[in-house]
C-alpha cells in the first residue's frame, strides 16, 4: 500500500492523508490536527535520537530510531484505511521512557532500597550504608534485560553473574527450578538418594551463605504483576521451608533469615497491588516468608492505559475531533488486529488469564498500556505496538516497537517447580527435616 503523491515528502502530511477520518477534514482543522501531530511526533524522534530503541538497532525497517514520524507514516498505511485511525491514535499516545529516564527511576527505587536497609539496620551514615549493602547482596535478575546490573552497580556490587558472589547461578526462574529440584529429590528421598552428599553440601552453601544477607530481585518493570507474583511467591514459599522452623534458632545465635526486596524502576497500581507485601503474600497458615517488601521507584495510574478510555495524553487529539469517538476507533482496529495478526501470539495460558480472551487485543491481563521503554515494549501494552516480535518470522506486517521476549521458556520441561514445592512444604517422609535439623546443627 503508497501513499498518496507528496506524502514522502512530509511525514506528518503523509499520516494526515493516510487517514481518511483526517483527510477529509476543513483545511482549519486539519492545519490544527498537523500542528498537533508534529509536535507529537517532534518528541518521540528526540527521544528516540537520544536513546535508541534496543529492538531496533540491527534492524530497523520503519527507521523507527530515525524518524518517528516517517515510521508511523510506514506503519500505519500498512493496514486498512478504517483502522488506520484508531491505529494512529496507539502510535501517538506512547509513552517512551529513554535510558536518561529509566536511570533516574531506577536511581529512587536504589534510594527507597538503601533507607528501607537503614530502617532495618540503624546504618543512616551512607558509606557505611553502602559498604554493608554492598558485603550483603544476594542479585537475581527476574528478567534478562540489564536493570540488575544497574542495581548492582549504583550499590557497589561487582558483576550480576559473578560465581564468586553467590554460590548459585542464573536468572531466578533458573534459581528456583535447581533449588526446588534438588531438594525434591531428598523430599521424595532421602539420603538414598545418589548425589545425597552434594546436595546436602549445596544447601548448607546456601543457607549459611543467605544468613544476614538481603537477597535482591530486581525487574524493569512490571504492569499487571502476574508473573512477578509467581515467581516471587515461589520463592517465599522456598524461603518459608528453608528458614521459617529454625528462625527463633536462628534470631538466637545472633543472626537473622535473609530479607528479600523485589526492586523494580516503575510499575503501575495494578502490579504493586499483586505484590504488595502487605496483601499478596500473607499466605495460609504461614504458607509464605514474610521478611519480604517490594520497592518501586514510579507507579503510573490508568491514565496511561487505553484499556477503557484513551489516555489522558491524546486530550488535545479528542478537543480536535468532537464528533470522532477516538476511543470506539481505537476499540475496533484492536480487535481488528488481534483477530487479522496477534491472536496467534497468545497461548492457551495466556488466554486463560483474562476473563474474556478479546481482552487480549488490548494486551496481556487486557493492559492496555501504552508505555514503551528504551530496551523492550511490554505484552501489557497494545498489540499493534509490539507484534510481530523482534526476530520473528513473520513479515506481512512490522511492529512499531518489536518485542523481544524477556524471559527464557521451559516449554518442554516435565519439571513443575509449583508441584516441587508442595511435595517439599509436606515433606511427607520427614527427609528434609532431618536434614535440616543436621544442617542447622552445623551451622549454628
Amino acid at each position: 500500500m503508497t501513499l498518496r503523491s507528496g506524502a514522502s515528502e512530509n511525514p506528518v502530511s503523509g499520516v494526515v492523508e493516510a487517514v481518511p477520518e483526517l483527510r477529509d477534514l476543513s483545511m482549519s482543522v486539519r492545519t490544527q490536527i498537523f500542528a498537533f501531530l508534529e509536535r507529537k511526533f517532534e518528541k518521540l524522534t528526540r527521544k528516540l535520537t537520544d536513546s535508541r530503541y534496543e529492538q531496533c538497532q540491527r534492524s530497523d525497517p520503519l527507521g523507527i530510531n530515525q524518524n518517528f514520524a516517517s515510521a508511523v507514516c510506514r506503519w500505519v498505511t500498512q493496514f486498512p484505511e478504517q483502522y488506520r485511525l484508531g491505529l494512529l491514535c496507539a502510535a501517538i499516545s506512547v509513552s517512551y521512557i529513554p535510558e536518561q529516564e529509566f536511570d533516574l527511576l531506577l536511581d529512587t527505587a536504589v534510594e527507597k532500597l538503601k533507607a528501607a536497609v537503614a530502617d532495618k539496620t540503624g546504618l543512616y551514615d551512607n558509606p557505611s550504608l553502602d559498604s554493608h549493602l554492598s558485603q550483603r547482596v544476594v542479585p537475581y535478575a527476574v528478567s534478562e534485560f540489564r536493570a540488575c546490573d544497574k542495581v548492582l552497580r549504583k550499590i557497589g556490587v561487582e558483576g550480576s553473574r559473578d560465581d564468586d558472589k553467590r554460590p548459585e547461578k542464573g536468572m531466578l526462574d533458573n534459581f528456583l527450578k535447581w533449588m526446588c529440584g534438588e531438594l525434591f529429590s531428598v523430599a521424595e528421598y532421602g539420603e538414598q538418594f545418589d548425589y545425597f552428599d552434594r546436595v546436602n553440601t549445596e544447601i548448607l552453601k546456601l543457607i549459611r551463605g543467605w544468613l544476614n544477607m538481603y537477597v535482591v530481585l530486581v525487574e524493569d518493570c512490571s504492569f499487571s504483576g502476574t508473573r512477578i507474583h509467581k515467581d516471587v511467591g515461589r520463592l517465599l514459599r522456598l524461603n518459608q521451608v528453608l528458614f521459617n522452623s529454625f528462625s527463633a534458632q536462628i534470631r538466637e545465635s545472633g543472626k537473622q533469615p535473609p530479607l528479600v526486596y523485589l526492586v523494580l524502576p516503575f510499575g503501575t497500581k495494578e502490579a504493586w497491588d499483586s505484590i504488595d507485601p502487605l496483601t499478596a503474600f500473607t499466605g495460609e497458615r504461614g504458607k509464605y516468608y514474610t521478611n519480604y517488601d517490594a520497592i518501586f521507584g514510579f507507579t503510573f495510574d490508568p491514565t496511561s492505559s487505553a484499556r477503557t478510555s484513551i489516555p489522558d495524553s491524546l486530550e488535545e487529539f479528542t478537543l480536535l475531533l468532537p464528533s470522532t469517538s477516538l476511543y470506539s476507533k481505537l476499540r475496533d482496529s484492536l480487535k481488528y488486529f488481534h483477530e487479522t495478526h496477534s491472536h496467534q501470539h497468545w497461548t492457551v495460558d495466556q488466554a486463560k488469564s483474562v476473563d474474556r480472551p478479546e481482552k487480549l487485543a488490548f494486551g496481556f491481563a487486557g493492559g492496555g498500556w501504552t508505555i514503551v521503554t528504551h530496551t523492550n515494549c511490554p505484552n501489557n501494552s497494545l498489540p499493534p505496538l509490539w507484534y510481530p516480535l523482534a526476530r520473528s518470522s513473520e513479515s506481512s506486517i512490522h511492529a512499531l516497537f518489536p518485542r523481544l521476549e524477556s524471559r527464557k521458556t521451559h516449554v518442554g520441561s516435565d519439571f513443575d517447580v509449583d508441584d516441587a514445592l508442595d511435595t517439599i512444604g509436606k515433606d511427607s517422609k520427614g527427609h528434609l527435616k532431618k536434614l535440616f535439623e543436621s544442617l542447622y546443627a552445623d551451622i549454628l
